[in-house]
């Protein structure tokens, strides 16, 4: 009886272990697919401006299509940071929100996409790759001159994406958006370093 307990305990303990390593993966699963995250995260020189470029792979998950196809309007958002690492805590350079709402006609059967903060410019097209292309890659973004950093010094550029459903106040039955996922999806930071 002492060795069956004792069996049950590795067993448990074995579980346990396993589904943290999975939780922790970068392969994290989500609804049944791959977790977004960002990728390609590049940056550049581009007459004396840090500029960076990045991809969120698998932003389309199995919730937000279902709620895309439910009429619901999918806000992405992405932040990019500009840190100097410090003794005991990180110094913020700079911040960067860049926002993409998505939503779904299917009288025309086309995607909507508002690009914007700031000059919001709004584009349709037919298939979900062109939409992909649109929300998902963020090509060139300005993020500080270079004159207005310390030169010598090691700098952290970092980019997440949270997306979230927009809750829009006209709705009807507005308890059921809650269906499709109770909170926002936010990816992992993926970052680089570097000296300037």
């Amino acid at each position: 009886m002492r060795r069956l307990i004792e069996s049950g305990k590795k067993f448990f303990l074995l579980g346990l272990c396993l589904l943290l390593i999975l939780e922790l993966s970068p392969l994290a699963v989500y609804g049944g697919a791959i977790a977004p995250r960002i990728e390609n995260l590049s940056i550049k020189d581009r007459d004396g401006l840090l500029i960076c470029s990045f991809k969120l792979e698998n932003g389309l998950t199995d919730e937000v299509k279902k709620a895309l196809n439910s009429g619901i309007t999918i806000k992405y958002t992405y932040f990019i940071e500009l840190l100097r690492p410090g003794l005991f805590r990180n110094k913020k350079v700079k911040e960067i929100k860049r926002v993409r709402y998505l939503t779904y006609d299917h009288l025309k059967q086309e995607y909507h996409i508002l690009l914007g903060p700031g000059e919001q410019k709004m584009v349709s097209v037919r298939s979900e790759e062109e939409a992909e292309r649109f929300v998902f890659q963020l090509k060139d973004v300005e993020v500080v001159r270079f004159k207005s950093i310390l030169q010598g010094s090691v700098y952290i550029l970092r980019v997440r994406a949270v997306i979230e459903q927009v809750k829009e106040a006209a709705l009807p039955f507005k308890r059921l958006i809650g269906l499709f996922w109770k909170n926002s999806i936010a990816t992992d930071w993926n970052e680089i370093r570097f000296r300037y």
